[in-house]
Order: structure tokens, then sequence, then C-alpha cells
């Protein structure tokens, strides 16, 4: 593991995601190039299959939801819905939408950014340039001085955001092992950048403990990234995604 000298007093509660990665330069001096990735935030599969007009698979939703109902809403989206339609025919269709993750589209939409480049007028020009509707996001994946490749530990939590909830997720922060970062607030939840980079193997064993935490933890984000091979958090609003993420604790 690379340690970080973590100069935190040059971030501030009410920074935003962006000034955050042009500090990542003196936060992470190692650091040699950042991954940036776009993506447009379209309807989410919860929004797309609450449409549909078939009976089967309004049964399932209105069982879901008493499912969430049952749990407080602590019940993630896709758990209340697979467990409502684990005996229903629309089984197959739902678990292929669970399932479904366009890796190839990912992966054409990166650009590097060398760490001597970095600035808030580079940032603001990418975020400029960007289609209607589309944001900016870092990923954890990053090359330091001598060429290899490491990641920044990065972690998308699933609760409303509260000042019990900021404790919880500190709290989630420290038994994983994660001693200097900041946590974010993205609008609906907490983002998490940590300032230790980790190798290959320490990354997945970050993500897998991480798991474990699900729900408070955001397990198909955890999924998605382990299959990508590199974790993504958006820096960046859009009119669907209208909440600049900010800093409200630094670690």
């Amino acid at each position: 593991m690379i340690d970080a000298s973590a100069k935190t007093n040059e971030l501030q509660v009410g920074d935003n995601a962006p000034q955050l990665v042009v500090e990542l330069r003196s936060l992470i001096p190692s650091l040699a190039s950042l991954t940036f990735h776009t993506y447009f935030p379209g309807p989410g599969l919860e929004e797309r299959l609450a449409k549909s007009t078939e009976a089967t698979l309004r049964d399932i939703f209105q069982r879901a939801q008493q499912l969430r109902d049952l749990s407080g809403n602590d019940l993630p989206y896709w758990e209340s819905i697979l467990a409502a339609s684990w005996s229903t025919p629309r089984l197959d269709a739902l678990l292929d939408q669970a399932l479904s993750h366009d890796v190839t589209r990912e992966a054409s939409t990166r650009f590097t950014i060398k760490a001597e480049d970095l600035s808030a007028k580079r940032i603001q020009n990418e975020i400029e340039q960007l289609p209607d509707g589309w944001v900016l996001a870092l990923c954890s994946r990053c090359e330091v001085d001598d060429g290899s490749q490491r990641h920044i530990p990065m972690m998308d939590f699933r609760c409303a955001p509260s000042p019990q909830n900021l404790e919880r997720t500190r709290l989630a922060l420290k038994k994983l092992g994660q001693a200097s970062g900041v946590i974010l607030e993205s609008g609906r939840s907490y983002h998490f950048y940590g300032f230790q980079l980790q190798e290959q193997q320490e990354w997945i064993d970050f993500m897998a403990r991480s798991l474990l935490l699900a729900p408070f933890v955001d397990a198909r984000f955890v999924a998605h990234r382990l299959i990508e091979g590199t974790a993504v958090l958006r820096i960046s609003a859009s009119e669907r995604k209208p909440f600049l993420p900010s800093i409200v604790a630094i670690l």
C-alpha cells in the first residue's frame, strides 16, 4: 500500500467533487495520472420497469414494495424485486435485467489526465464539453510515478443523508480500515474517496469486504465495479442528477 501525505487542511467541508479531484495532486504525491469516465445517467431499471403495464410485473412491483415497507425501506430495490419474482414466470427476464452490465460502452468513454495537468479550469472545461445530460466521473484506477497501476479507494453508500447516517458511514469506513479520506453527500446518499492508494488485490479485498456491509453499502455498485475492474463515482451534475457531490466530512 502506498501511503498518501493527506494534507486534508487543503480541503474543507463544503468543497465540491471537482475541487477534491484537483487537490488529489497534493493529497497523493505519487499520483501520475487519473482516469475519467463520461456517461449518460438515464432512467434506472427501477424507473423503466415501473412503467410496465403487464399484470404479472405490476403484481411483482406491488409485492416488492410491500417487502420494502416491512423492512422500513431498508431492503434494496433489486433484492425486493428478485424476492417477489422468484416463483413467477417473469423471473427469467428480471434475472437478465439484474445481471446486465455494458462493459464495452463504459470502457469507450474514458480518458486520462496527467496529474501535472490537473486544474480547476481543465476539469471545468471537460464538464462544459459534455453532451446534454451527460456527467463526468472519476475512476479509481490510476497511475503512479513508477508507471504501475493503483486504485483510489472509492465507495457508494446506500442511506439517506442525515447526521446519524453520516456517523454510521464514518464508523463503517473505520471498520474497513480507511483512516484518511473524505465523505461526500451525493444527493440521495454518500460517496467516499480514500487517500491511501491500493494495489489490485488490496482493492479487490476492500470492495469485497465492503460488500459484507450491504445493504448499507450499495451492493450493485460493488458488483458492477468488480466486473469492470475500477470504481467510478460521479463528480458533476446533470438534469437527472442535479446535486453536485460535496464534502460533508474529512477523515
